[in-house]
């Protein structure tokens, strides 16, 4: 089927902690607007035998990367998750759920499911006199895909 270039497609992401603990936080395991996905990478490097010309790649083990998301910071939902959240980062783990969706937010096909870790967290940051929206972020660092 070909790419309907009217369509907007949108991601759905879902943040669920892994830990018990972690699901008291509040307004995490909701919508977010924006993800990257981890990018799924090997170190390479080339090994010269003798004087062969031609060299033989080595690889390493592949690794995922880095998964941020975003969203508007809505003050109500958003206060007390940034209170508590920043109190994790480097310790607490999470099931981040990637789905796709058409313009109407009908998913499509299966989620992408990756573990992480949280790495970092963003407060929000605004300027009074222009028009831009406040936005806050979650970075997780991906290391398996569920």
């Amino acid at each position: 089927m070909p790419l309907d270039p009217s369509s907007v497609y949108r991601f759905l992401v879902r943040i669920t902690p892994v830990e018990a603990q972690d699901r008291r936080i509040p307004g995490l395991n909701d919508y977010w607007r924006t993800s990257e996905r981890p990018e799924y990478t090997a170190e390479t490097r080339e090994e010269y035998d003798g004087g062969d010309p031609n060299p033989v790649v080595i690889s390493g083990r592949p690794t995922l990367g880095d998964l941020p998301v975003t969203r508007a910071y809505d003050p109500r939902r958003d206060a007390e998750l940034l209170r508590q959240i920043h109190r994790r980062v480097g310790r607490a783990h999470f099931t981040v759920s990637v789905q796709d969706t058409d313009n109407d937010d009908t998913p499509i096909g299966r989620p992408h499911v990756y573990q992480a870790l949280l790495r970092g967290v963003s407060p929000p940051s605004t300027d009074r006199n222009g028009n831009d929206t406040a936005m806050i972020g979650l970075t997780f660092h991906a290391y398996a895909v569920a």
